[in-house]
């Protein structure tokens, strides 16, 4: 996850804005945030107990555009099921909550698939 206080409270609410939307889905069971502490790309060990698969992503900034990486892995072996970035431009502070829930959405809906 990218660097700064604006990465890490972007990472904390998009983890919870993922959870919610994930959970909307009937065919997908969510473990909560509190099951797993840090599922980044660094962490492919991480194997939360009765999860078939793991979340993980990465945030970069680049002036006032952000790039979200997102890849869900099975968890038994780590290996990538599925990869996708997201980006929005013009990111300032006041408009993190809205970029956040977009980005989420958009990452629970292609999982979904």
């Amino acid at each position: 996850i990218g660097s700064g206080p604006l990465a890490g409270q972007l990472a904390e609410g998009l983890q919870f804005d993922l959870v919610n939307q994930l959970a909307k889905f009937p065919d997908i069971a969510v473990l909560g945030i509190e099951t797993v502490s840090g599922t980044g790309f660094n962490e492919a060990s991480a194997h939360p107990e009765g999860a078939d698969f793991v979340l993980g992503g990465a945030i970069e900034f680049n002036g006032d555009t952000l790039r979200i990486t997102s890849q869900l892995r099975q968890a038994s072996d780590g290996r990538i099921i599925w990869s996708d970035q997201a980006s929005a431009h013009s990111v300032e502070p006041r408009t993190i909550v809205s970029v956040q829930a977009d980005i989420a959405a958009t990452v629970a809906g292609k999982i979904s698939r």
